[in-house]
């Protein structure tokens, strides 16, 4: 039921509530806590201590046990041996030892050496080191390494002791990408809220610069620094679609609200009265949609911390009502392939929590020039893979992977090129074979072979010869002599030809060439005729004589 302390949210967990080891008593020091802070990395539950001793030689000193120290405990099996606890060095704070009061996990706080995530851990003021006095250090813990760093400060007012009473917002919100702080009004009405809900950033650039306040105080909230009026909220956390779940300060009611408008989004959560930390203020509570219920969303919980029993409780509310953030990367941001050939991209699909535990069994999208290409699901290391075959023309396109989300997870995406190479304009194949669809070269002509050149004379004597030897051969009434000589004449001619290697008229002579050739062949006709009409008249003569003897 909507509010009931979840009596077996999951088979992995079958308790309602998780109790929390004594860390800062000592041998003969017994200690009073009065710290509630409490952060959810997405896999760890993150808390400090703080308390009183009350025996032994420090008694009423403050518990120097857990200056320093962030400690986890495990919200599925609620165990805290072997679990990481992670010490910011005291160089960091000034060579001395100092409480922590808040936490919060940044997903996107990345650290010099590329560590993507961080817890972050606020201090309270007169540390000895280069910043305001009156502001609360704010240090950034990479889980990876175990690491840490002054991220940035926040301005505070001293309420209290040294800033620890402050309200209890510090809460990073996924959706916006900043963190809910409480910040000392500036305003001198006497009857004006004392802190302010407002967003701030991580710098860009880190150790002692403040952090990046957000004008768009939300003043529709009082926070009181005290447990009183009960109207006022206590400490609040994070939902999905912008929306916040609220602890007032009747210890009772949980609010779901709009964190634009301010107005309620559903109805009211009732539970049991816990007991807040009414002296250090530093109450948190946090949404968690993937511990329980196999990290499908389909079960909610919020977990707050009693300060007098000293247990974190977990109570249902709506399912997916806190959506974690996911990282989606591709294995090849920019590829290059030809045109029609097959691809292969692979994305890796990770929850944006501690260690970067990656997703399995999830859906992934591929688009290409924003066409769906195809899906792929995630393997057990989160990664997912699509072959798919290029374009058949070239270009650089751009390539799209997206996870859609579900009740637990909130969806990302992850973006790359592929470049197309089209290949170069066809060039002659070796073997002179045409490719599909396109017009074989025209061979070049083989080299002529090397002849014997015969002059223009030489080309116009042969076809003259040629010509009368037909010619004189047809005539009647030439003298045997006469034959026998042109005879000769034309095989002596056709002996030189031969012996050329090459005919004259083969030779493809040019069109004046061969003009010439045909005007003096008939000049040379005309010679052979008068020849023969003189030999015929010669004969018509001697005939006479010789029939008178």
């Amino acid at each position: 039921m909507l509010g009931a302390a979840l009596s077996n949210p999951s088979s992995s967990h079958a308790a309602n509530q998780c109790s929390l080891p004594d860390r800062l008593s000592t041998l003969g020091q017994n200690v009073s806590y009065d710290g509630a802070s409490l952060g959810f990395d997405g896999t760890y539950l993150d808390y400090t201590e703080n308390g009183t001793y009350t025996t032994g030689p420090n008694s009423g000193k403050r518990a120097a046990a857990g200056f320093n120290r962030v400690y986890t405990i495990d919200p599925q099996t609620c165990e805290w041996r072997g679990k990481p606890v992670y010490q910011i060095p005291a160089g960091l704070t000034g060579n001395t030892e100092v409480e922590l009061y808040q936490v919060t996990y940044d997903p996107r706080y990345q650290f010099a050496n590329g560590d993507l995530g961080a817890i972050l851990a606020r201090t309270g003021q007169n540390l000895n080191i280069s910043i305001p006095s009156t502001a609360a250090a704010v240090f950034a813990i990479d889980p990876l390494t175990g690491t840490s760093e002054l991220a940035f400060y926040i301005p505070c007012s001293a309420f209290g002791n040294t800033c620890q009473a402050e309200p209890s917002l510090f809460t990073y919100d996924f959706a916006r990408d900043q963190i809910w702080v409480s910040l000392p009004t500036d305003s001198q009405d006497p009857n004006a809220n004392q802190f302010i809900p407002t967003l701030v950033s991580v710098p860009a650039h880190r150790g002692n610069v403040p952090a990046v306040v957000d004008l768009a105080h939300q003043t529709c909230f009082y926070v009181p620094s005290g447990p009183s009026p009960a109207d006022g909220v206590a400490t609040w956390a994070v939902g999905g679609n912008k929306t916040l779940y609220m602890q007032m300060e009747d210890n009772t009611t949980v609010r779901h609200v709009s964190s634009l408008t301010c107005a309620s989004v559903g109805a009211d959560i009732q539970h049991s009265a816990y007991g807040e930390a009414d002296q250090t203020e530093n109450d948190q509570m946090v949404c968690d949609s993937v511990s329980f219920g196999g990290g499908t969303g389909d079960t909610s919980v919020l977990w707050l911390r009693d300060k007098a029993m000293r247990v974190v409780q977990n109570y249902g509310i709506d399912p997916g009502a806190c959506p974690y953030p996911t990282t989606l990367t591709l294995t090849q941001p920019s590829m290059s392939t030809p045109i029609s050939a097959p691809v292969t991209e692979c994305a890796v699909l990770r929850k944006y929590s501690n260690g970067r535990p990656p997703l399995a069994g999830m859906n992934l999208s591929f688009a290409l020039a924003q066409r769906p290409i195809g899906s792929a699901v995630t393997r057990a290391d989160g990664t997912g893979c699509l072959t798919f075959q290029a374009p058949a023309t070239g270009g650089t396109l751009p390539l799209t992977v997206t996870f859609g989300g579900t009740p637990a997870l909130l969806s990302s995406q992850a973006f790359g090129t592929l470049g197309v190479i089209a290949p170069p304009p066809q060039a002659q194949q070796q073997n002179d074979v045409p490719q599909p669809g396109s017009i074989a070269p025209r061979p070049a002509p083989p080299p002529a072979a090397p002849v014997q050149q015969l002059s223009i004379g030489q080309q116009v004597q042969a076809q003259s010869q040629v010509q009368a030897q037909t010619q004189v051969q047809l005539q009647p009434g030439m003298s045997m002599d006469q034959e026998q000589q042109v005879q000769l004449t034309v095989q002596g001619l056709n002996g030189d030809r031969r012996s050329s290697g090459l005919s004259a008229v083969a030779r493809d002579p040019s069109p004046a060439v061969v003009l010439l050739i045909q005007l003096t062949a008939g000049l040379l006709m005309g010679i052979a005729l008068l020849q023969r009409d003189r030999i015929l008249e010669v004969r018509r003569l001697v005939r006479p004589a010789r029939d008178r003897r």
